[in-house]
Protein backbone atom coordinates (compact mmCIF):
# COMPACT_ATOMS: atom_id res chain seq x y z
CA UNK A 1 0.00 0.00 0.00
CA UNK A 2 1.83 3.67 -0.98
CA UNK A 3 1.65 5.84 1.59
CA UNK A 4 -0.09 9.17 1.67
CA UNK A 5 0.84 12.38 2.70
CA UNK A 6 -2.13 14.07 4.75
CA UNK A 7 -1.28 17.69 3.66
CA UNK A 8 -3.51 17.67 0.75
CA UNK A 9 -5.85 14.75 1.98
CA UNK A 10 -9.87 15.59 1.54
CA UNK A 11 -12.65 13.95 2.48
CA UNK A 12 -15.68 15.02 0.57
CA UNK A 13 -18.73 13.70 2.77
CA UNK A 14 -19.68 11.57 5.88
CA UNK A 15 -16.08 9.89 6.54
CA UNK A 16 -13.74 10.71 9.24
CA UNK A 17 -10.40 9.50 9.15
CA UNK A 18 -8.73 8.03 12.58
CA UNK A 19 -5.53 6.69 14.20
CA UNK A 20 -6.51 3.95 16.63
CA UNK A 21 -5.37 3.21 20.00
CA UNK A 22 -3.41 0.80 20.08
CA UNK A 23 -1.55 1.15 16.91
CA UNK A 24 -2.31 -1.71 14.28
CA UNK A 25 -1.27 -4.95 15.11
CA UNK A 26 -1.62 -7.97 13.11
CA UNK A 27 -3.56 -11.14 14.32
CA UNK A 28 -3.41 -14.30 12.85
CA UNK A 29 -6.28 -16.24 11.81
CA UNK A 30 -6.38 -19.51 10.10
CA UNK A 31 -9.20 -20.33 6.76
CA UNK A 32 -9.79 -22.15 4.64
CA UNK A 33 -10.74 -21.67 1.09
CA UNK A 34 -13.60 -24.28 0.65
CA UNK A 35 -15.08 -26.82 3.33
CA UNK A 36 -12.56 -29.38 2.10
CA UNK A 37 -9.54 -26.92 1.05
CA UNK A 38 -6.33 -27.35 3.21
CA UNK A 39 -6.52 -24.64 5.60
CA UNK A 40 -3.93 -21.99 5.71
CA UNK A 41 -2.52 -18.77 8.30
CA UNK A 42 -3.72 -15.48 7.02
CA UNK A 43 -2.96 -12.13 9.05
CA UNK A 44 -4.91 -9.47 9.16
CA UNK A 45 -4.12 -5.36 10.56
CA UNK A 46 -6.76 -5.16 13.08
CA UNK A 47 -6.47 -2.10 16.10
CA UNK A 48 -7.24 -4.28 18.77
CA UNK A 49 -5.66 -7.62 20.29
CA UNK A 50 -7.36 -10.64 20.93
CA UNK A 51 -6.86 -10.27 24.66
CA UNK A 52 -9.05 -6.90 24.16
CA UNK A 53 -11.36 -7.94 22.01
CA UNK A 54 -13.40 -9.95 24.78
CA UNK A 55 -13.49 -7.50 27.44
CA UNK A 56 -13.94 -3.99 25.24
CA UNK A 57 -16.79 -3.61 23.46
CA UNK A 58 -15.31 -0.27 21.77
CA UNK A 59 -11.90 1.81 21.02
CA UNK A 60 -10.52 4.60 21.04
CA UNK A 61 -8.74 7.19 18.53
CA UNK A 62 -7.48 10.25 17.02
CA UNK A 63 -9.06 12.02 14.45
CA UNK A 64 -6.88 12.80 11.91
CA UNK A 65 -8.97 14.20 9.19
CA UNK A 66 -12.99 15.72 9.04
CA UNK A 67 -15.10 15.86 6.03
CA UNK A 68 -16.05 18.82 3.83
CA UNK A 69 -19.98 18.16 5.00
CA UNK A 70 -22.45 15.58 6.46
CA UNK A 71 -25.26 14.76 3.69
CA UNK A 72 -28.11 13.63 5.19
CA UNK A 73 -30.87 12.83 1.86
CA UNK A 74 -33.72 11.76 3.64
CA UNK A 75 -36.16 14.21 2.38
CA UNK A 76 -34.94 13.60 -1.61
CA UNK A 77 -35.17 9.84 -0.97
CA UNK A 78 -38.62 10.26 0.03
CA UNK A 79 -39.45 12.31 -2.91
CA UNK A 80 -38.81 9.28 -4.79
CA UNK A 81 -40.61 6.94 -2.86
CA UNK A 82 -43.48 8.69 -2.10
CA UNK A 83 -44.05 9.83 -5.63
CA UNK A 84 -44.74 6.29 -7.23
CA UNK A 85 -45.37 4.34 -4.19
CA UNK A 86 -44.76 0.47 -4.21
CA UNK A 87 -44.68 0.38 -8.56
CA UNK A 88 -41.33 2.35 -8.51
CA UNK A 89 -39.47 2.49 -12.22
CA UNK A 90 -35.94 1.27 -12.29
CA UNK A 91 -34.63 4.37 -12.91
CA UNK A 92 -36.05 6.00 -9.48
CA UNK A 93 -35.07 2.69 -7.80
CA UNK A 94 -31.84 3.16 -9.05
CA UNK A 95 -31.73 7.20 -7.57
CA UNK A 96 -33.03 5.57 -4.06
CA UNK A 97 -29.95 3.48 -3.94
CA UNK A 98 -27.03 6.23 -4.82
CA UNK A 99 -29.01 8.77 -2.47
CA UNK A 100 -28.83 6.14 0.69
CA UNK A 101 -25.33 5.04 -0.34
CA UNK A 102 -23.87 8.74 -0.04
CA UNK A 103 -26.32 9.47 2.67
CA UNK A 104 -25.79 9.74 6.98
CA UNK A 105 -28.59 7.18 8.57
CA UNK A 106 -29.16 10.10 10.95
CA UNK A 107 -29.46 13.98 10.28
CA UNK A 108 -26.38 16.19 13.00
CA UNK A 109 -24.56 18.83 12.94
CA UNK A 110 -20.41 17.87 12.79
CA UNK A 111 -19.26 17.95 16.44
CA UNK A 112 -15.93 16.52 16.23
CA UNK A 113 -12.23 18.74 15.56
CA UNK A 114 -9.15 17.22 14.20
CA UNK A 115 -6.97 15.76 17.22
CA UNK A 116 -9.83 15.17 19.57
CA UNK A 117 -10.14 11.67 21.47
CA UNK A 118 -12.86 9.50 20.24
CA UNK A 119 -15.07 6.52 21.08
CA UNK A 120 -16.66 3.96 18.64
CA UNK A 121 -17.33 0.27 17.91
CA UNK A 122 -14.55 -2.18 17.24
CA UNK A 123 -16.90 -3.26 14.28
CA UNK A 124 -15.63 0.27 12.65
CA UNK A 125 -11.73 -1.88 11.92
CA UNK A 126 -13.45 -4.80 11.18
CA UNK A 127 -15.15 -2.83 8.34
CA UNK A 128 -11.84 -0.87 7.32
CA UNK A 129 -10.15 -3.98 6.84
CA UNK A 130 -12.70 -5.81 5.02
CA UNK A 131 -14.07 -2.87 3.07
CA UNK A 132 -10.36 -1.57 1.91
CA UNK A 133 -10.75 1.43 3.91
CA UNK A 134 -7.06 1.76 5.53
CA UNK A 135 -5.07 4.09 4.74
CA UNK A 136 -0.91 4.33 4.96
CA UNK A 137 -0.24 8.02 6.14
CA UNK A 138 3.17 9.48 5.87
CA UNK A 139 2.49 11.23 9.06
CA UNK A 140 0.79 8.78 11.46
CA UNK A 141 0.75 5.39 9.48
CA UNK A 142 -1.80 3.34 9.14
CA UNK A 143 -5.11 4.54 9.67
CA UNK A 144 -8.70 4.62 8.36
CA UNK A 145 -11.73 5.74 7.50
CA UNK A 146 -14.93 5.59 9.41
CA UNK A 147 -18.52 6.88 8.93
CA UNK A 148 -19.01 9.70 11.47
CA UNK A 149 -21.97 8.51 12.66
CA UNK A 150 -20.74 5.98 14.03
CA UNK A 151 -18.56 7.87 16.42
CA UNK A 152 -20.00 7.62 19.86
CA UNK A 153 -18.69 10.42 21.94
CA UNK A 154 -15.98 12.59 21.57
CA UNK A 155 -12.91 13.99 24.16
CA UNK A 156 -11.66 17.71 24.28
CA UNK A 157 -9.72 19.01 27.29
CA UNK A 158 -10.11 16.11 29.52
CA UNK A 159 -14.48 16.96 29.02
CA UNK A 160 -16.73 13.73 27.59
CA UNK A 161 -19.18 14.39 25.17
CA UNK A 162 -21.59 12.49 23.61
CA UNK A 163 -22.55 12.76 19.41
CA UNK A 164 -24.67 10.90 17.09
CA UNK A 165 -28.11 10.76 19.17
CA UNK A 166 -26.40 8.26 22.08
CA UNK A 167 -27.74 8.50 25.54
CA UNK A 168 -26.19 6.99 28.72
CA UNK A 169 -28.55 5.50 31.20
CA UNK A 170 -28.58 3.43 34.28
CA UNK A 171 -31.26 0.93 35.19
CA UNK A 172 -33.66 1.26 38.20
CA UNK A 173 -33.52 -1.13 40.75
CA UNK A 174 -36.59 -2.86 41.69
CA UNK A 175 -37.49 -2.10 45.29
CA UNK A 176 -36.54 -6.04 46.90
CA UNK A 177 -38.86 -4.91 49.98
CA UNK A 178 -42.56 -5.47 50.27
CA UNK A 179 -44.72 -3.01 51.90
CA UNK A 180 -44.51 -5.52 55.31
CA UNK A 181 -40.97 -5.41 55.20
CA UNK A 182 -39.99 -8.88 53.80
CA UNK A 183 -36.79 -9.23 51.71
CA UNK A 184 -37.29 -10.54 48.08
CA UNK A 185 -34.39 -12.66 46.55
CA UNK A 186 -33.99 -10.94 43.45
CA UNK A 187 -32.16 -12.95 40.36
CA UNK A 188 -30.01 -10.89 38.05
CA UNK A 189 -32.39 -11.48 34.76
CA UNK A 190 -35.42 -9.61 37.56
CA UNK A 191 -33.28 -6.90 39.47
CA UNK A 192 -34.44 -4.11 37.19
CA UNK A 193 -37.64 -2.13 36.49
CA UNK A 194 -38.65 -3.19 32.87
CA UNK A 195 -37.84 -0.38 30.61
CA UNK A 196 -37.11 2.24 33.51
CA UNK A 197 -34.17 3.99 33.61
CA UNK A 198 -32.36 7.09 34.86
CA UNK A 199 -30.24 9.49 32.36
CA UNK A 200 -26.63 9.65 33.43
CA UNK A 201 -25.73 11.70 30.25
CA UNK A 202 -26.68 13.62 27.35
CA UNK A 203 -25.65 14.58 24.33
CA UNK A 204 -27.29 17.87 21.61
CA UNK A 205 -30.74 16.31 20.01
CA UNK A 206 -30.57 14.72 17.10
CA UNK A 207 -32.33 16.13 13.62
CA UNK A 208 -33.67 13.33 12.43
CA UNK A 209 -33.59 9.87 11.81
CA UNK A 210 -33.19 7.67 7.87
CA UNK A 211 -35.82 5.35 9.59
CA UNK A 212 -38.51 7.40 11.20
CA UNK A 213 -40.89 9.83 10.59
CA UNK A 214 -40.75 11.40 14.12
CA UNK A 215 -37.79 13.80 15.08
CA UNK A 216 -36.16 13.95 18.11
CA UNK A 217 -35.68 17.55 18.80
CA UNK A 218 -35.73 17.17 22.91
CA UNK A 219 -33.22 17.83 25.16
CA UNK A 220 -32.53 15.12 28.09
CA UNK A 221 -30.62 16.38 31.71
CA UNK A 222 -28.64 13.88 34.15
CA UNK A 223 -30.71 12.62 36.93
CA UNK A 224 -33.84 12.25 34.75
CA UNK A 225 -35.65 8.87 35.25
CA UNK A 226 -37.29 7.90 31.29
CA UNK A 227 -38.93 4.64 29.84
CA UNK A 228 -36.57 3.05 27.11
CA UNK A 229 -36.83 0.47 24.49
CA UNK A 230 -35.00 -2.38 27.32
CA UNK A 231 -33.43 -4.50 24.36
CA UNK A 232 -31.87 -1.86 22.78
CA UNK A 233 -29.04 -0.31 25.07
CA UNK A 234 -25.32 -2.21 25.03
CA UNK A 235 -22.60 -1.60 27.92
CA UNK A 236 -20.17 1.38 27.34
CA UNK A 237 -16.90 0.68 26.82
CA UNK A 238 -15.21 -0.79 29.83
CA UNK A 239 -12.85 1.10 30.92
CA UNK A 240 -14.83 4.20 30.50
CA UNK A 241 -17.93 2.66 32.51
CA UNK A 242 -14.99 1.75 35.14
CA UNK A 243 -14.31 5.08 35.45
CA UNK A 244 -17.90 6.98 35.16
CA UNK A 245 -19.58 4.64 37.57
CA UNK A 246 -19.73 1.89 40.10
CA UNK A 247 -22.64 0.20 38.43
CA UNK A 248 -23.28 -0.49 34.56
CA UNK A 249 -24.01 2.36 32.40
CA UNK A 250 -26.04 1.36 28.95
CA UNK A 251 -25.25 3.63 25.73
CA UNK A 252 -28.61 3.78 24.23
CA UNK A 253 -29.85 5.38 20.75
CA UNK A 254 -32.34 8.89 21.52
CA UNK A 255 -34.99 7.55 19.57
CA UNK A 256 -35.64 4.55 21.72
CA UNK A 257 -36.12 6.37 24.35
CA UNK A 258 -39.86 7.09 24.89
CA UNK A 259 -41.09 8.82 27.73
CA UNK A 260 -39.31 11.08 30.65
CA UNK A 261 -41.13 10.51 34.11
Amino acid sequence: MEKISLKNFRIPANYILIKPDPDFEFVEIETKDSIFGPAKKVQLKVGYTSETHGRHFGITGKILAVPDKLVFNKSRIMKYKDRIGSARLVSDQIKVAVLMGASQEIDVDMEVKIDDKVWFSYLCQINAVTKELLIDTEEHGMCFLAKYEELYCYQRNGEIELINGWVWIQRIERNDETESGLKLQLSASNKYENGHATIVKAGKPVNGYMDSKSEYPWDFNGGEQVVYASKMGHPVEYSMHRDLHDKEVLSIRRKHIYAVL
